[in-house]
């Protein structure tokens, strides 16, 4: 980020940021194993 010149553009400047990863809160991970769909015979790996 930088030097600002005062508060307000800071803030400006952080709330832009941190603007960016307000969607992260909404993303969901999925642990799919490809070992089971190449290889679904093969027992417990």
């Amino acid at each position: 980020m930088g030097f600002f010149p005062n508060y307000a553009e800071a803030e400006e400047a952080w709330r832009g940021w941190a603007q960016r990863t307000v969607d992260d809160a909404e993303m969901k991970y999925v642990i799919v194993h490809l070992h089971k769909l190449l290889e679904p015979e093969l027992p417990g790996i």
